[in-house]
């Protein structure tokens, strides 16, 4: 290439010396094959009572990149399957105040299946310490997951969820997932926890993040407290050094509101918090921050919205790497 314009580059040919190529480029322009995406989808389910039932999903997929080709075809078709046990909305206790609702699913992914949407949400392998370009091989994936929960409405009750995975030397681990809230008078407590492991052939890795918040809920403002913390370390299997970190924080943060149920609303939020992060193998303290906000939405009407949010953050760096 001799020289770059706005207009485009401009490439000078250069003769071959003792028969060698001299130049940097060649004339060549890469054409983008047609491709090919379809996939067959069908489902039946069984009601076996009031509140119980048994589904099944399967699925064929075709994922054929190069129509103008034949070679390496045998990765083009696959399949998947998931089996469900669900409950619905059964009744719990003598008077019925709480609900019931579980599920227990089994699911299959062949290694050549190929979704064709997302289906899952967009940091489901992240969750999972899990970076699919780290890896060159398709493997079979297996998943059980159950889940249970019981509610007497949106601000009482739990939900649990324990999640089993397997898929080659990618994943092979275990989550766990807890929510909960509770309305005791005017006091409003909010629970949430999550633990993850994944024990892969390099490295393995852990995952624990939970949060607290309780609140006092008066006529005129609700004063509130919440506590979270955020753990993740992957580490290697050869000396245990820390080699990356999703998040590793702890944070305690006190707010002071009006009623979100309101046509305006207002309040303010103060948060310190703790980061850290992987250094010479370990994991060291990074940053302390404190963070205020202030927050004012209004509705004029049903079209009209005002926002305002005011930020002031005063950070510090604990460690500085020499």
């Amino acid at each position: 290439m001799s020289n770059a314009t706005p207009n485009g580059r401009i490439y000078q040919w250069v003769a071959p010396f003792n028969g060698v190529s001299q130049g940097q480029f060649e004339p060549i322009s890469l054409l983008n094959a047609p491709n090919q995406k379809n996939m067959f989808t069908g489902n039946f389910g069984l009601k076996i009572n009031s509140y119980e039932e048994v589904k099944t999903e399967f699925a064929f997929s075709k994922n054929d990149v190069n129509l103008f080709s034949s070679l390496d075809a045998e990765d083009d078709n696959g399949y998947a399957y998931k089996v469900m046990l669900n409950s619905r909305n059964r009744p719990v206790g003598a008077n019925a105040k709480y609900r019931f609702n579980g599920g227990l699913s089994y699911e299959f992914n062949n290694e050549f299946f190929s979704f064709i949407d997302r289906v899952r949400y967009i940091e489901f392998d992240r969750d999972w310490s899990f970076d699919p370009n780290d890896f060159n091989e398709s493997y079979n994936e297996n998943i059980l997951n159950t889940d249970l929960s019981l509610r007497k409405d949106a601000l009482n009750g739990v939900d649990y969820r324990f999640t089993l995975r397997k898929r080659g030397e990618a994943v092979d681990g275990t989550q766990h997932d807890f929510n909960g809230q509770k309305d005791l008078g005017s006091f409003r407590f909010k629970a949430s926890a999550f633990a993850m492991q994944n024990e892969q052939v390099v490295n393995s890795s852990e995952w624990l993040r939970y949060s607290l918040d309780a609140s006092y809920r008066s006529k005129w403002v609700i004063p509130g407290y919440r506590y979270q913390v955020d753990r993740n370390a992957v580490r290697s299997n050869l000396n245990d050094q820390v080699v990356s970190s999703a998040m590793k924080c702890e944070e305690h943060a006190f707010y002071l509101k009006n009623s979100d149920t309101l046509k305006t609303t207002y309040g303010i939020e103060v948060q310190l918090r703790e980061d850290r992060l992987p250094m010479n193998g370990e994991l060291m303290d990074n940053t302390v921050s404190e963070t205020y906000n202030f927050f004012f939405n209004t509705y004029a009407n049903p079209n009209n919205r005002l926002v305002l949010l005011l930020t002031y953050d005063l950070s510090k760096l604990e460690y500085v790497e020499h």
